[in-house]
This record gives structure tokens, sequence and C-alpha cells, in this order.
């Protein structure tokens, strides 16, 4: 799906940062100070985020932590402002570790987020409001990580801190905005597998209806998260092997995406993979011919050379299944022409 929450979140307030990082402060000594480390940790968070908007996660996280590394030294500097540039850097660094599936690397930088005191932080510089929300998803972040780590204890206790703020924004008139509603997105997102991985399948999936109600002005909006919203439905039936409900979601999300242009990976890799299941391959074959088709129509369609890899090998994948050798090589090969052969193998034998 094109972005999630956990990405748009990333880079929430950076231009606020950007503002905050080149004012100063406090007596004139102390503004020189301030001005000396504000122009430091600007040119990090630029770097940051000129590689975090070219997709180079590597890169990123190497400035995130250039800029951790200087947080024993600033970060009980007496500008409110410092101590709140480092929270946020701790923040974004666990959501970092939490999108590469370093779910244990993320827990020290979400804990260090959450123990940060922010009460004297200038409304001009950063709203009270904003930064209960951003520890709102440092908690569903470790409600999550938690519980994929076995630890139902913690897990509960986040996930019960996070139920209380969301709780909260669900009785505000601005509860249907785009910047809640990403809130909104990944707590009931996680609060459903959890749910559903304690074997409370009808609790999780009330979980996603509730969700569902909450994006209801957004069903017609295809560059909201309504998407992924569908597709969630989508994994809770796949999960618990019903293909025939699961498919009706992934293939909602597909026509979605395809007809606006964009080719949408994650409901394409979970429909072949319920075709190949049902030895459906004229159907698996139609669909990725349908999206083979956009692709050439419309400039764009794919949104980086591994998505475009991914689809010709998903093709070959099918041809492979029909035990038509000759064809799943041609377009094997064309996959491993635009990416590696070992990661394209890697990704498709995932298994949620």
């Amino acid at each position: 799906l094109k972005g999630d929450a956990m990405k748009k979140v990333l880079l929430f307030s950076v231009f606020v940062l950007i503002f905050c990082f080149m004012t100063g402060c406090g007596d004139k000594e102390q503004k020189t100070s301030s001005e000396d480390i504000f122009l430091k940790v600007s040119e990090l968070y630029k770097n940051f985020r000129l590689a975090y908007e070219r997709r180079d996660k590597q890169k990123a996280e190497m400035y995130l932590m250039e800029l951790l590394k200087r947080q024993t030294e600033f970060e009980n500097h007496d500008d409110p402002r410092v101590k709140l540039l480092y929270y946020l850097a701790n923040q974004r660094m666990g959501i970092l570790q939490y999108m590469s599936e370093k779910y244990s690397q993320s827990i020290p930088y979400f804990k260090k987020a959450l123990q940060y005191n922010l009460d004297d932080v200038d409304a001009a510089d950063y709203d009270q409001d904003d930064i209960l929300n951003e520890k709102l998803i440092a908690q569903i972040g470790l409600a999550s990580t938690y519980d994929k780590l076995g630890d139902s204890e913690k897990r509960d206790s986040y996930l019960n801190l996070a139920e209380k703020r969301i709780k909260l924004l669900e009785s505000r008139e601005e509860r249907y905005s785009e910047y809640i509603l990403e809130h909104f997105f990944f707590y009931y997102t996680v609060k459903s597998q959890i749910l559903q991985s304690a074997g409370k399948h009808q609790d999780a999936l009330n979980a996603l209806l509730k969700l569902k109600e909450l994006f209801k002005y957004e069903t017609t909006n295809v560059d909201s998260l309504y998407p992924a919203v569908v597709q969630s439905f989508g994994k809770y039936y796949y999960r618990r092997h019903e293909y025939k409900e699961a498919l009706k979601y992934f293939k909602e999300v597909f026509d979605m995406f395809v007809n606006n242009h964009e080719f949408p990976l994650a409901s394409y890799f979970y429909i072949v993979k319920i075709y190949l299941l049902d030895k459906a391959y004229s159907e698996a074959l139609f669909l990725s011919e349908k999206a083979l088709k956009t692709a050439k129509q419309k400039s764009g369609f794919f949104s980086d050379k591994k998505s475009e890899a991914l689809l010709l090998f998903g093709i070959g994948k099918i041809y492979d299944a029909m035990n038509e050798k000759e064809k799943a090589d041609h377009y094997k090969t064309l996959a491993g022409n635009l990416y590696s052969p070992q990661a394209l193998e890697d990704w498709w034998s995932y298994q949620e």
C-alpha cells in the first residue's frame, strides 16, 4: 500500500522541528549556545529528512543515530526545545526500528521518548496535544512489540495507556481529520492483531469494524488510509484461512489502486497466493496482465524497481505452478534484472 500510518507519522512536524532548531531563547549566553546546538542538529535533521524522502532508510537511520550520539551532551540543556528535539528523535528512531521489524531494538527508543516531561514546551513551538499524540504512537508501538515478544503483561499495560488517549480523541469534533485518523488506524489494527493472536477472533473483527466506521468519510479517497483499512480485513480473514472472504477485500484494494494507476503490491501478493492455493491459474494471470497493461499505459504505475520486479516475479511463480518452466524462467529473469533474485524469493516466501 502507498505509505502507512507509521510512515506518515514519522514525517509529521519535520518542518516545525526545522523552525525550532533555527530559533534561540534565554539570555544572550544561553541563546548563543542554543543556536550552536540548533545549527548542528538542523543539519542532521535536514540530511535525515532528505534520506527518508529518497526511501534510503539506511542513511536516514545513520543521520538520526548521529544526532542521538549527542543526546547525553545536549538533552539536559536549559532550553525545553532541546528536550523536545530529543524526545522526537527517540520517537522517530523507535518508529524506524519498528518499521524495519527490529522490534526489540525499538523498545529503548520508545521508552526513552515516553520518559520526557515536556510540560514546559511553549505551544508556539509544539502543541501539547501533538506531544500526547506522538506519545500515543510510542505506546501503541510498545504494545505491538511486547505482543510479538510474548510479554502479555507489558503489552496490556501499554495498550491500556493508548486506549485512554484513543477514547479521548474519539470524543472530539476533529476525530475525522487525516492526522487523527492515522492514530486510529495504528491503534485499531494493532489491537485487532493482538486480539486475533489471543484467539479472540470476534473481538478482533469488532476492532476493525470500529476502525471502518471511523473512516466512513474516506471510502472514496484512495490517497487516504482507507485502502489500508480494507486490506486489514483481508489480512484478518487470510490469517484465519478464510481465503474466499479475504480475496474479496484484497480485490477491492487492488481495483482501487489500479484504477488510480498505482500498483498495489501487498494486495497483489495476497491475491496471487490465494489463487495459487486454489490452482486458479488463469485468474492469477488475468490479474497480473491487467497490472502489466496498466503499467504500459501509465508512467509512474510502480513506486520503485522492487515493485515492478515483484510483479514480474509473481508471474514467474504462477508459471512455475503451471509447470511452464520456460515462461517462468523468462519472467524471473526479467525480475532479477531489476532487483536481487534472492531478496525477491525471500519476500515471496513471506508468510504472515
